[in-house]
């Protein structure tokens, strides 16, 4: 059994938390963003974004934690059991810590994604399909904080959303 602090990391992990495609033609079908269409600041920001997705293919639960703020947290909606919405908080430490215990193959491209930049601050959101062990799961959007104080780019936040329906890509393949 899966303890509840655990749940809901492990349901972003399946559901939403992305593992980044390369500039290469996804394997499912569709063109993920290319690199190339970045500007230099941009793929600064999107650096330690494409090292959490990395990590996680590799189960490197350091590589995952170099992208992330000391503090770093994922948030998102969450449904409550009576229907209702709610918020969900999970520190990055515990996130991790499910990452390094899971033995499924996630795949997450992100499409569309669009990076905006003020000073030491930065979002990108992109719309993502998730593959568990190669087989569609469901799609939505990611939405990432990023800030660089300093030191380089780090994520400070991910919220997401996970849907079924509306998912596109994996339609038309179907």
């Amino acid at each position: 059994m899966i303890p509840k602090p655990v749940l809901f990391p492990l349901a972003l992990l399946l559901g939403a938390a992305p593992a980044m495609a390369q500039e290469t033609a996804h394997a499912h079908g569709d063109v993920p963003r290319a690199e190339a269409d970045l500007t230099a600041e941009e793929a600064a920001v999107m650096a330690p974004v494409d090292m959490l997705f990395d990590g996680m293919r590799a189960k490197d639960t350091a590589m995952i934690r170099g992208a992330f703020v000391e503090l770093g947290v994922l948030q998102g909606p969450a449904r409550r059991p009576d229907g209702s919405w709610g918020i969900s908080t999970t520190p990055v430490d515990d996130f991790i810590a499910t990452i390094g215990r899971i033995d499924r193959s996630i795949d997450e491209p992100l499409f569309d994604v669009e990076v905006r930049i003020d000073g030491p601050l930065a979002t990108v959101w992109a719309e993502y399909d998730v593959f568990v062990d190669g087989e569609f799961s469901h799609c939505g959007v990611d939405a990432f904080q990023l800030v660089n104080l300093g030191d380089g780019w780090k994520i400070l936040n991910i919220a997401d959303t996970r849907r079924q329906d509306g998912c596109e890509r994996v339609q038309a393949e179907g």
